[in-house]
């Protein structure tokens, strides 16, 4: 698995995404699985390298290009024990606020949240003021907005639970969801449930 953190990759790739969908702003710019990233490079240079992402980041929201960026996690979430994914976002997070020059606009970390995957709100691998605290809560103490993809685990949720457990478990731990579905029934059920 490769993934890059270079600046000059994410200015190929959100100019072709407001191309593409014919805009001039996007709302929210993700760093898709920055922990492949992570896991080939030491915690020093992982720092830096999000640090000069996060730079370039800010001067897109200057040029209005972007409102807000954010993390889109997966194995930090999916395998929370896991050392060689491992990161802090409180660092993160102060890296980001230093190129912003105390008001970045890093503000959402979105990751897999599930009945069958809910360790980011269970396992406590985060660490702020040398508290131990889940992914969870320590986006919440940080102000970051949590946004839980896959709430209906891909469809092998419904083994198990209906859409309604699944859609209300994944409300009541983050702050967002994002809901998908190729199936016309889910989709209509999904409407039903969740508020307009």
């Amino acid at each position: 698995m490769y993934q890059t953190l270079n600046p000059k990759f994410f200015e190929i790739a959100l100019e072709k995404s407001l191309s593409n969908l014919g805009i001039e702003t996007l709302d929210i710019h993700y760093i898709h699985i920055p922990e492949i990233a992570r896991a080939g490079l030491s915690e020093e240079a992982f720092y830096n390298r999000m640090e000069e992402l996060f730079q370039w980041y800010e001067i897109k929201v200057h040029e209005r290009k972007i409102r807000n960026y954010g993390i889109a996690l997966e194995f930090m979430a999916e395998e929370p024990k896991e050392d060689k994914w491992h990161f802090e976002i409180e660092k993160l997070k102060s890296r980001a606020d230093k190129t912003g020059n105390g008001n970045s606009h890093f503000k959402y970390v979105l990751f897999t949240y599930n009945l069958l995957c809910p360790y980011a709100a269970t396992i406590p691998n985060q660490k702020i003021n040398g508290r131990n605290l889940t992914l969870v809560d320590a986006c919440k103490e940080l102000g970051l907005d949590t946004v839980g993809s896959m709430p209906l685990a891909m469809g092998d949720g419904f083994e198990k639970y209906s859409i309604k457990e699944l859609l209300e478990f994944a409300q009541a731990g983050v702050d967002h969801i994002i809901v998908g579905s190729k199936n016309i029934n889910h989709i209509k059920e999904i409407l039903e449930i969740l508020p307009a």
